[in-house]
């Protein structure tokens, strides 16, 4: 009964070794895919910002409009909203540097500079579910001018 060694023989594993190694490379593989698709399907606070800011330059009311948190829509209908697409758009060049980024309960601070520009501004952006949407700058949105 005992080995050639001098040692008792070791005891077949219950799981295969084999069996173990393709359990561990498709968990791995598994988990690799999952965080892949997240990365990819999730925009952070900054690049919807950017879209944000390029609907603006474009003038696309409608695209912009439907950026904004809901508790913006609330305050803003569309009609009215278009009417401050153009002062915004010259606040927000959509090719700015992210400077700063500040998360605090679901809404992020983003400190932002333009291009050509020496300022910096804050914009807020609210996580609601998986989307970010745009609360606006700290200074708070131009108000429309009624006719």
């Amino acid at each position: 009964m005992g080995s050639e060694n001098g040692y008792p023989p070791r005891p077949r594993p219950v799981i295969p070794t084999t069996l173990l190694i393709v359990a561990i490379i498709v968990a791995v593989g598994s988990a690799s895919g999952l965080i892949w698709v997240l990365f990819n399907k999730t925009e952070g606070p900054g690049p919807v910002l950017r879209s944000f800011a390029e609907r603006l330059r474009d003038e696309d009311c409608p695209g912009s409009y439907a950026l904004l948190d809901v508790s913006v829509r609330r305050r803003f209908s569309q009609d009215s909203w278009c009417e401050i697409v153009v002062p915004l758009r010259d606040r927000l060049d959509p090719g700015f540097e992210v400077r700063e980024m500040l998360l605090k309960e679901g809404v992020a601070e983003l400190s932002i500079r333009g291009r050509l520009s020496t300022l910096t501004e804050v914009w807020r952006l609210r996580k609601i579910d998986a989307t970010w949407r745009v609360l606006g700058p700290a200074r708070g949105f131009p108000v429309p001018t009624t006719s």
